[in-house]
């Protein structure tokens, strides 16, 4: 589990989030309303507007009210989690029944303390062989 988790507000752009995934080099990054997650915004996520973008070339500005619309604005259901508690089988259990590489670690308010990520899971698994 990675403890220092880079995260952005809820009132933050899909510009701050695009440049804050580039800046840290993560692959996944949770959105928060005050220390509790709304929602987690992927380098996938951000590729599929890419292609958006790429689709308005020919347009004034292409792309540029994109990058200014909010994160929460592609903010897709209740994030993946698990408790502090989890173990490693009910962390990759809730990864394969979610479909997502990561998954948020939540103390017993809801608030976030880390995340796990399927590298994470892989390493865990590497040492058992």
């Amino acid at each position: 589990m990675t403890r220092d988790v880079v995260t952005l507000a809820e009132g933050a752009t899909l510009g701050d989030a695009l440049a804050t995934l580039s800046e840290h080099g993560v692959r996944h990054l949770p959105i928060l309303r005050g220390k509790k997650p709304i929602g987690v915004i992927s380098d996938r996520d951000l590729r599929r507007l890419e292609g958006a973008m790429a689709g308005s070339v020919g347009t004034a500005a292409p792309g540029a009210d994109l990058f200014a619309a909010p994160v929460t604005s592609i903010l897709e259901g209740v994030p993946a989690s698990v408790l502090g508690s989890a173990t490693v089988r009910e962390v990759i259990d809730t990864m394969l029944e979610a479909h997502v590489g990561a998954v948020l670690v939540l103390d017993g308010r809801g608030s976030l303390v880390g995340i796990v990520s399927f590298v994470d899971v892989l390493r865990a698994a590497r040492d058992k062989f």
